[in-house]
């Protein structure tokens, strides 16, 4: 136990700022509103990109579909995010 006392020694001490936790809230609400707004098909293909990190072959080999629609229901969410949430966020 004792080796473990250590592993935190070399870290910046960020601290808990709880302004930090809420921003961080509400940028996660924010982004969970904005797949919730997109259709059912993008928003499955979506997941499996970014969550199950999958490649656009995987994803289209698992769904039987072709790669060019998967690569059409990425551009589709990353619109809808854009038009969500804004560039500037």
């Amino acid at each position: 136990a004792a080796q473990h006392e250590n592993l935190t020694d070399d870290l910046p001490d960020v601290g808990f700022d709880p302004e930090r936790v809420l921003l961080g809230n509400d940028a996660l609400s924010d982004l969970i509103q904005a797949i919730s707004k997109m259709p059912a098909r993008t928003q499955t293909i979506f997941a499996l990109y970014h969550f199950d990190q999958r490649t656009h072959a995987e994803i289209a080999r698992s769904l039987g579909i072709a790669v060019r629609t998967v690569e059409d229901h990425m551009a589709r969410a990353n619109a809808c995010l854009l038009a969500s949430l804004g560039r500037g966020r």
